[in-house]
């Protein structure tokens, strides 16, 4: 088995790599940085990334990260400071729009992963019809 992946310094930035689908950890913000990151295109733009008290790599926010954080904790990040999160591997995350490519997500402490859903229920379909079973024994000698 490779443990490679739980080694804190082998990656600059926490990622979804860190850990299975579904499985995380309960995490302490030490502090909140806004740094300057390049993109793709050449373009630069400011981030908010997440430093944990734990050995853990900083993780840099995404939108739903931070709107999950502003909602439970407020837009002042010293209210931030010291806050526990559950961060885990949610494989149902799409970027873009439509394309399931899993990420990083948060959740109260001490959260459990919900329950699977089946591909029926995740789009609000009504369960698949059930096979009826035969009661009696099938007489399968036709008279010709």
């Amino acid at each position: 088995m490779d443990l490679s992946k739980y080694a804190a310094g082998t990656k600059k930035f926490m990622s979804k790599a860190l850990y299975d689908p579904e499985q995380g950890e309960d995490l302490t913000i030490a502090k909140i940085e806004e740094e300057l990151f390049t993109e793709r295109d050449g373009r630069t733009r400011n981030k908010l990334v997440i430093h944990w008290v734990e050995d853990r790599p900083p993780l840099v926010m995404n939108v739903g990260q931070r709107n999950w954080i502003l909602g439970e904790y407020g837009p002042k990040d010293e209210h931030w400071l010291g806050k526990r999160v559950h961060v885990f591997h949610d494989p149902t995350i799409e970027f873009p729009r439509g394309t399931r490519v899993g990420g990083l997500a948060f959740d109260r402490p001490g959260s459990q992963p919900p329950p699977r859903r089946s591909h029926r229920e995740a789009a609000g379909l009504p369960p698949a019809p059930v096979k009826a079973k035969l009661t009696e024994a099938f007489d399968d000698d036709v008279p010709f």
